[in-house]
């Protein structure tokens, strides 16, 4: 597979990952609003091994997805209440696991998955 194929697969999986946060969550879980919904992700994509784990997204509004990403300290503890630090704990852990042996999505398995999880949280 050629990298622009997987750029654009990568893209196409992180359309249908961000509708299906927004079709989960609905309002913002910071602070309630629904308007100007994004998926926010706890741990940053840019750590494949969680990139596309549902648990490690919430919907925030534009305003507080900023707020957390200007605040990243105070963005941690937000995620580590709403999730619980045990949880937390987990997701940074497989996180740097993952970079540590160098994850790669397959993205041919994960783009029907989300696909699917879609569809089910819409019905």
């Amino acid at each position: 597979m050629t990298q622009k194929q997987r750029q654009s697969q990568r893209k196409v999986a992180e359309d249908l990952f961000s509708k299906l946060i927004k079709a989960r969550d609905q309002w913002c879980q910071r602070c309630g609003t629904p308007e100007w919904p994004q998926a926010a992700h706890v741990i940053s994509r840019s750590y494949r091994a969680v990139a596309f784990e549902p648990n490690n997204a919430m919907q925030l509004c534009r305003s507080c997805h900023k707020w957390q990403t200007e605040h990243p300290l105070e963005g941690v503890d937000f995620f580590r209440e709403q999730l619980g630090s045990a949880f937390y704990d987990e997701l940074e852990y497989r996180a740097k696991r993952g970079a540590a042996v160098g994850f790669r999505v397959d993205y041919k398995t994960l783009i029907p998955d989300l696909r699917r999880r879609l569809e089910a949280t819409a019905a």
